[in-house]
């Protein structure tokens, strides 16, 4: 059976950890915070960073960690929920948290993800073609981001109050940013996934990919963009 590991597609080497700060930086001026500002602490909060593989959050939580932090961050997990672990993800998650605490999960959802430009004869053929084909493979591999649109809901059922979305609005000047950290992820794939397990129907082979991303990088630098939202 694939362990929680092996589900990870994307690369954890030194090229992945440059595309992750990036990603951080990304985050922190696309959303404008690091923790909502509607989430009030203090400063000896006690904070956890999910996503630092100190543990497999997919596991029982360690009895020293039941109810220790204020607030417990959760960013860009989607990749690796499934039907069958969402529970028991937002089960472990909650368990980390004090009385009061909060919860704060952000993601990129892909699904809705568009391809721009601020140019009206920009060509974005070749990047408009790889992203419909790119969301589409993702559902084939059994991912889905419609429960993101439902995480109030979904925290409410599991005992959370006071659960809201914020979903900010996308800055124009962070459109080149943005398009390198989706290039970046997908070359990961294509070397993590594609070379180790072969081709996929909608993507080819990883070198399949890899060219097919050459051509959206082309187009990105004459203007098309890849607009992540959360």
């Amino acid at each position: 059976m694939e362990n929680e590991k092996d589900k990870y597609w994307l690369a954890t080497n030194s090229h992945a950890s440059a595309r992750l700060n990036l990603q951080h930086f990304w985050n922190q001026l696309s959303c404008g915070y690091l923790i909502h500002p509607d989430i009030a602490f203090n400063g000896s909060a006690r904070i956890a960073d999910i996503g630092t593989e100190k543990w497999n959050i997919h596991e029982s939580v360690p009895e020293y960690l039941l109810g220790q932090y204020d607030v417990v961050n959760i960013r860009y997990f989607a990749l690796v929920v499934r039907k069958d672990n969402l529970s028991r993800l937002l089960r472990n998650l909650i368990s980390l948290l004090k009385p009061g605490g909060y919860l704060q999960w952000i993601e990129i959802n892909i699904a809705e993800q568009q391809i721009v430009s601020a140019r009206p004869d920009t060509s974005m053929a070749a990047t408009s073609s790889f992203s419909e084909d790119g969301k589409k493979a993702i559902a084939t591999l059994g991912v889905r981001f419609d429960w993101l649109n439902d995480l109030p809901s979904i925290y409410q059922e599991f005992g959370l109050v006071e659960a809201s979305q914020f979903k900010p609005d996308p800055i124009p000047a962070l459109r080149p940013m943005s398009s390198y950290l989706a290039i970046g992820g997908w070359e990961e794939f294509s070397y993590n996934v594609l070379d180790k397990k072969g081709a996929h129907p909608l993507l080819g082979s990883g070198q399949d990919l890899r060219r097919r991303l050459n051509d959206v990088r082309n187009e990105t630098q004459t203007g098309a963009a890849i607009e992540q939202l959360h």
